[in-house]
């Protein structure tokens, strides 16, 4: 039945629900911002390339955590009017009510497959976005020689390295020296790149500066380094299987919280939210202490195992509790979400 009630209420709360969560996550993002844009000494244009993967990383979670929460909203919405009623009655299961909701699902799965591809991208090599650090500090100290009076220095943020701006004069990039060069030592480069997993640095026409009282000073037309200590994490997971597992984990919890919701297993709003919010969060959770290490492709795959396992435990626990609290009968356990049977009355 395409363009039913339900599958309405699905795709708009969905979407509705990962607005919320996706101005919520810019909004601390723009936050984390504000120190640059308020520093004078850091150029607006460079905190263009942090800015999107801010904001990329922002509509990931926020795609993968209201998928579910709206299509549990819709279902507990549905219940409550007594629409998913009307729907058993007329002899449809609540496994078939949420399949209809499969053509909204793809959309959704190929709008969280765009973001994560480009947060991926950035997170596989943080040194490119460093780079594009240095490309945007570079510009605005050449413009900056060409019509400022007055010498001043242009900041690279996350890094160690600042551009040296002179009227007339060419810019030029400063740091510390990086590895074990000498303890205290310095460089001044034409220009300077950083390796994709931030473990090189590559200078051009360098000069390092060794020694303060008496200073030695050695100039190179190309100056390398490789192995250095990483100061920040590179993801191992490549970007398609990111997004992959990432749109399983969505569709799989949520597909597990609205089939909770038909079977009034979750019947407030409140509840809806937060369990079905519980799963994806610990399946992004587990996703970024993964990618982080060397472990093999497959043991992503535990990771919508994990969000889906998760999201079970937390209803069940649910059930528990209002079992408990409440003396009413209840239509469905858990076990009789996946068809094992009904429970009687307590």
């Amino acid at each position: 039945m395409p363009g039913d009630p339900l599958e309405r209420s699905a795709r708009r709360l969905a979407t509705a629900s990962s607005g919320v969560i996706a101005v919520a996550g810019i909004i601390g993002g723009a936050v984390r911002l504000l120190p640059w844009l308020l520093d004078p000494s850091v150029p607006w244009a460079v905190a263009v390339p942090f800015a999107r993967e801010l904001v990329s990383a922002a509509l990931e979670a926020a795609l993968v955590v209201g998928w579910p929460v709206g299509w549990a909203l819709a279902c507990v919405t549905a219940s409550e009017r007594g629409e998913a009623l009307v729907l058993q009655a007329l002899g449809e299961s609540p496994a078939t009510s949420v399949a209809r909701f499969t053509r909204h699902g793809v959309v959704l799965a190929a709008s969280l497959t765009a973001f994560s591809l480009i947060y991926a991208t950035d997170a596989a090599a943080p040194g490119r976005v460093v780079n594009e650090l240095v490309m945007s500090a570079r510009l605005a100290c050449a413009s900056w020689t060409v019509s400022g009076a007055t010498p001043r220095t242009f900041t690279i943020p996350f890094t160690e390295m600042t551009f040296l701006c002179a009227p007339g004069h060419v810019p030029l990039i400063a740091g510390p020296a990086p590895g074990s060069v000498a303890q205290g030592a310095f460089f001044v480069a034409h220009d300077a790149h950083v390796g994709g997993d931030l473990r090189s640095l590559e200078l051009d026409r360098a000069h390092i500066v060794m020694g303060r009282s008496h200073p030695i000073i050695i100039g190179v037309n190309a100056f390398s380094v490789h192995g250095m200590p990483s100061w920040s994490h590179a993801s191992s997971l490549p970007p398609a299987l990111r997004a992959g597992v990432l749109s399983l984990t969505s569709w799989a919890t949520g597909s597990i919280a609205a089939l909770a919701a038909l079977h009034r297993l979750i019947r407030t709003r409140a509840v809806a939210i937060a369990l079905s919010a519980l799963g994806p969060l610990v399946g992004l959770a587990i996703l970024r202490a993964l990618e982080r290490s060397d472990v093999p492709l497959i043991a992503y795959a535990c990771v919508p195992l994990a969000a889906a396992a998760s999201e079970v435990a937390g209803i069940m626990v649910a059930d528990r509790l209002r079992a408990r609290e409440s003396t009413a009968t209840s239509p469905m356990s858990v076990s009789g979400l996946f068809g094992l049977g009904r429970r009687g009355r307590r």
